[in-house]
């Protein structure tokens, strides 16, 4: 009896085998022994994938119907289609920043990490890597870090980045993600009618040609400078961000972030080389032609010089060019972008000149199931139907952009190749880099005196973080 058993499950086994070896129908996808839904992804048999959002950052994947925006239609379409492809639901859960900060810390002291996937801002996801609780991006089969069309370039995911690990993506994750364009913190905005008006060379035209320089700014904002008292026009506002955004921008268009690689592979303080000096030289210089150089950083509100149609050119962050409603939209009609001017000790062209503050980010919870999490996230970033054709950036083109230049282009380069800030990772000594750049480009302290004092404790604090 055993032996006719055995023998009849050995007959089932090769009929399934050869029943395996059949015409297979379109669509019918094979991965391993995972069971596919009839759209040709894993079915997840009604799994619940928990989505633990930032209370700003929910909007971004599960926004409110009926709020009359074409994009939030479509997030909440592709969301739904997500659901359908793959036989899953979503249960988006909403906290405040430190409330959220908290329960992710609760999840990884308890080990009952309930939750899959995180958005929120990326300064309190940062303050969360040493503990271990999410995932390496590295190391999850479904994320093809290569394909830089969705992913980015490494250079915008480096906020990311914990001692050889990468712990979250970029915003969403997907660059091009409806409602998250890119963070350009050193944005030069442009007055266009005040450039017509004072017969200037534009500047999207200077860049173009080659000639976009510290040496030409110099000369632009004086010229952009219009010194009738009943009227005055500052060549540039510069300061709206604090004191450091000037000899950040310079740094940067210098070739000089704050972390740097040297050749043996060690990561050490950006600021203190000969061409750092050169850039902060120049940025004090800037600073000191007060007559061509709005500084508001001391008594800044929303509304700038820029705003109010007195300042030629603005040295800000590009969400005031990107965002409906904000008062330079609201203030001037035609607005253009281009990047901040490059330095003299980098070939011109070679680098990008901006950089971006922490973003939003996306990571996935180690929990067991952050491999399949990935194959989800991964179908979630795929391009939704009605923006896979480019359609999502040829409305920010149309809409915040002007037509008779490349500014849209130059801001999308700008946005895909920017350089971190590090202000989270340089948390315990980002104020004393900022009170050193400020003391440098106020003329309080020379260039030597003000580096130096800090170049020990940032080393030490990069050590930590990144050796």
């Amino acid at each position: 009896m055993k032996k006719r058993v055995a023998l009849l499950l050995c007959l089932l086994l090769l009929l399934s085998v050869f029943a395996g070896c059949g015409p297979k129908e379109p669509g019918d996808v094979q991965l391993g022994e995972d069971k596919m839904t009839e759209y040709g992804f894993k079915d997840f048999n009604g799994k619940t994938i928990n989505y633990l959002c930032e209370t700003n950052s929910k909007s971004t994947v599960d926004p409110e119907t009926g709020t009359g925006s074409m994009w939030n239609d479509y997030i909440i379409d592709h969301m739904h289609k997500v659901e359908t492809d793959m036989n899953l639901q979503f249960n988006f859960e909403a906290e405040q920043g430190g409330n959220m900060v908290k329960k992710l810390q609760a999840m990884a002291m308890s080990g009952t990490n309930e939750a899959d996937i995180v958005l929120g801002d990326g300064q309190s996801l940062i303050s969360l890597y040493p503990t271990g609780i999410f995932a390496d991006i590295n190391d999850l089969e479904a994320i093809d870090l290569s394909n830089t069309d969705k992913f980015g370039q490494p250079s915008i995911r480096a906020f990311a980045e914990y001692q050889g690990k990468l712990y979250s993506l970029y915003q969403v994750g997907n660059i091009t993600w409806p409602g998250a364009p890119f963070n350009v913190f050193n944005a030069v905005l442009i007055n266009d009618t005040l450039v017509e008006d004072l017969s200037l060379d534009h500047p999207v035209e200077m860049y173009e040609q080659g000639t976009w320089t510290f040496n030409t700014f110099k000369n632009y904002i004086q010229s952009a400078t219009n010194a009738d008292p009943t009227n005055y026009v500052y060549g540039l506002d510069a300061t709206w961000f604090g004191h450091a955004i000037l000899p950040q921008s310079a740094l940067y268009a210098n070739g000089c972030p704050p972390v740097i690689e040297d050749a043996q592979g060690k990561y050490t303080f950006g600021y203190a080389s000969t061409a750092a000096a050169h850039a902060l030289e120049w940025a004090r210089e800037i600073y000191a032609m007060t007559e061509n150089v709005a500084n508001n950083a001391d008594n800044h509100s929303s509304s700038s010089y820029f705003a109010s149609n007195n300042a030629t050119l603005f040295l800000g962050h590009s969400y005031f060019l990107t965002t409906e409603g904000s008062d330079i939209q609201q203030n001037i009609e035609k607005v253009s972008f281009v990047t901040f001017p490059y330095g003299e000790d980098v070939e011109y062209g070679s680098i990008s000149t901006s950089f971006y503050d922490t973003p939003n980010a996306t990571s996935i919870v180690r929990n067991g199931d952050e491999q399949d999490t990935a194959i989800v996230l991964d179908h979630i970033l795929d391009p939704m139907i009605g923006t896979e054709n480019g359609e999502y950036e040829d409305y920010l083109k149309t809409y915040f952009f002007p037509d008779y230049n490349s500014s849209f282009d130059i801001y999308t380069e700008a946005g895909k190749n920017a350089s971190y800030e590090y202000t989270a990772q340089l948390s315990n000594v980002i104020n004393d880099i900022n009170d050193a750049l400020t003391g440098i480009t106020k003329g309080e302290r020379s260039v030597t005196e003000a580096i130096t004092s800090i170049t020990n404790r940032v080393n030490a604090e990069i050590d930590t973080q990144f050796n």
